[in-house]
C-alpha cells in the first residue's frame, strides 16, 4: 500500500493526474480500508459457533482489524498533500476514526477552512458592526489558520468603509481556540482613526465565543 501511495503522490506532483483523480483515488483507498474492517467485524456463523477452533477470539479479530485500518489511514494521511488530508479527514469523520488517528489541530484546520468561507460575509458584517458601528460596506478579505501544539489561531482581515467620504479601512481579528474551548478573540490591527473601546472589544469576544465557536465545535465533534 505504501508503494501505491507514493506512486499516486508522484503522479499528482508531476501533473500526470488531476486533483480530482488524486482525491478520488485516496477516497477509494480509505474506503477499502474501512470496508475491510467492517467485513472482519462480522465473523462467519461457523466461527461464532466455535466450529473452527484455530481462529482467534472475536475480540482479537476486532482489535487486529482496527489496528490495521488505523495504521493504513495514518500512512495514507502522511503521504497526502493538504487537499488529500482534508479528504481523508472528511471520510474518517464519518467512521469515528478521525479523533483516534488525525491530530486535533489538523482536524480543526480542515473544519475551519470549510466553515469560514461558507460564513465569510456574516463574519465581515458582524466584526464591522461590532468594532465600528458607523462603518459600511464590510468585505471579508482573507483569513489564515495557524496550527500550534495544542491550539489553533485564526486571523481574519475585514475591509470596510467609513467617515464622511467613505475612506477604506481594515480591521484584523485574531481568534484563538484549543481542544476544549474558545480562548479569546481580539483586534490585533485596525487602520481606523477611531479607537475601539473596551465594551465593543468584549462584545466582539462574546460574539466569537457564543456564535462562531459553537458552529466550529459542532464540526469538530463529528470528526
Amino acid at each position: 500500500m505504501q508503494n501505491k501511495l507514493q506512486e499516486l503522490k508522484d503522479l499528482h506532483e508531476k501533473g500526470l493526474i488531476t486533483d480530482e483523480v488524486y482525491a478520488e483515488q485516496q477516497r477509494v483507498i480509505v474506503s477499502s480500508l474501512i470496508g475491510a474492517a467492517e467485513n472482519q467485524e462480522a465473523p462467519s456463523q461457523a466461527a461464532t459457533q466455535g466450529v473452527i477452533k484455530a481462529e482467534r477470539p472475536l475480540w482479537q479479530q476486532l482489535l487486529m482489524s482496527a489496528f490495521v485500518v488505523s495504521a493504513g489511514v495514518w500512512i495514507l494521511y502522511q503521504f497526502s498533500d493538504q487537499r488529500g488530508k482534508d479528504t481523508i479527514n472528511q471520510i474518517a469523520s464519518h467512521t469515528g476514526l478521525g479523533a483516534q488517528i488525525i491530530p486535533w489541530p489538523d482536524r480543526a484546520d480542515t473544519v475551519l477552512r470549510n466553515l469560514i468561507p461558507q460564513n465569510q460575509q456574516l463574519l465581515a458584517r458582524s466584526v464591522q458592526s461590532i468594532a465600528h458601528p458607523t462603518g459600511t460596506e464590510p468585505q471579508f478579505e482573507r483569513f489564515t489558520v495557524t496550527k500550534l501544539n495544542d491550539q489553533v489561531q485564526v486571523e481574519f482581515v475585514i475591509a470596510w468603509k467609513g467617515g464622511f467620504v467613505g475612506n477604506s479601512y481594515e480591521t484584523t481579528v485574531l481568534w484563538e481556540i484549543d481542544k476544549n474551548s474558545h480562548i479569546a478573540a481580539r483586534v490585533t490591527s485596525d487602520s481606523a482613526m477611531t479607537e475601539i473601546d473596551s465594551r465593543h472589544k468584549e462584545v466582539l469576544d462574546d460574539f466569537f465565543r457564543t456564535k462562531v465557536y459553537p458552529s466550529f465545535y459542532k464540526g469538530i465533534s463529528s470528526s
